[in-house]
């Protein structure tokens, strides 16, 4: 195999490089094409969701409802049918525990 070029060939085939440039009214495409992305309604939605005021409004609308929710759960009693027998309403309203060893050894 012959080589073609030689290394200083190649180091020489550099010095006429000059800085590459964009063409003519570059920026100025680049702009309107940012401009026209601005206008849509996907991206006027998400600039709307990212507002810190609109996401504290949700997560405070969020703890709102857990609040309600949890504090209807606690008002509620536990009420029983007037079939329901004594023994059912006792057995619910004990605190056992299950680690308890219920069985006695003789």
């Amino acid at each position: 195999m012959k080589i073609k070029h030689t290394p200083e060939d190649i180091i020489n085939s550099l010095e006429g490089i000059g800085r590459a440039e964009p063409s003519p009214y570059f920026y100025t495409r680049l702009q309107a094409k940012i401009a026209k992305e601005d206008n849509g309604f996907v991206i006027s939605y998400l600039k709307l969701l990212m507002k810190p005021s609109y996401s504290i409004a949700v997560a405070l609308l969020f703890i709102l409802i857990n609040g309600y929710f949890l504090m209807t759960n606690v008002v509620q009693e536990n009420t029983f049918d007037e079939n329901t027998p004594n023994i059912a309403a006792e057995y619910v309203q004990q605190n056992l525990n299950p680690y308890e060893n219920l069985t006695e050894t003789p």
